[in-house]
């Protein structure tokens, strides 16, 4: 990581310790305050995943028209399909860009890192 990353992390800590102050008071042993931190650490890691994948797929949704993947028909955009992914953090939700190819009859999502 860089020093840049680093001291911005360290600061969000800080933030998260002053607004959860009380809760890490309260851990009584080494475990309970792992299991806490890894609790928040594990709902930053997962909103920040969240984040990205619905960037990558508001991105893709941007495109009104794709290939068909099996015909390489020009295919117009749907209305996106909500999708829910089991992340190793939690559940991710987003609106998965969809399309339809008359030719193939059949609807597909454009491919991509998702």
């Amino acid at each position: 990581m860089d020093y840049r990353l680093d001291a911005r992390i360290g600061r969000m800590v800080e933030e998260l310790a002053r607004e959860h102050q009380q809760e890490l008071a309260n851990a009584g042993t080494l475990v309970d305050l792992e299991e806490l931190t890894c609790q928040i650490g594990d709902e930053v890691a997962r909103q920040l995943c969240q984040r990205e994948i619905v960037g990558r797929a508001e991105q893709a949704a941007g495109q009104r028209e794709v290939d068909c993947p099996e015909c390489g028909e020009v295919c117009p955009a749907e209305e996106p399909e909500p999708a829910l992914l089991q992340g190793l953090r939690g559940e991710l939700a987003y609106n998965q860009p969809r399309y339809y190819c008359p030719r193939c009859r059949r609807s597909f999502f454009p491919g991509g890192r998702l």
